[in-house]
């Protein structure tokens, strides 16, 4: 991976949907959703993260520039942490976390450095 590939990886946004999502539900129905729900839509190469009801399942999805795209399971026992139900269209119902901030959550729950 060159360097230019890292750098817009990381400078890219990680968005939260904040409480419960059903997470039955596959990488076309995420992106749907993300498109649905995001105030600027879907965005090529921004993570879209939900978690289930419990905390303890997160997935990830991200729409590649080539239209291709990546779905990411992260499950454990230990409930990941996340950002509790604001009412859609309201401050909070989605979170957009950048530089540190994203570092941070992503180290925090443990995601995948070389995905």
């Amino acid at each position: 991976m060159s360097n230019n590939k890292k750098k817009s990886d990381n400078e890219s946004s990680l968005i939260l949907k904040s409480g419960a999502t059903d997470l039955r539900r596959q990488e076309k129905s995420l992106l749907e959703l993300a498109d649905r729900n995001y105030p600027e839509g879907l965005k090529a190469n921004v993570l879209y993260a939900f978690s289930n009801k419990n905390n303890t399942s997160i997935k990830i999805v991200k729409k590649n520039s080539d239209s291709s795209t990546m779905l990411i399971k992260l499950k454990r026992e230990k409930p990941y942490p996340w950002i509790e139900y604001k009412a859609k269209g309201t401050d909070g119902y989605t979170v957009e976390l950048k530089g540190t901030n994203k570092k941070q959550f992503l180290r925090e729950i443990e995601y995948p450095e070389n995905i």
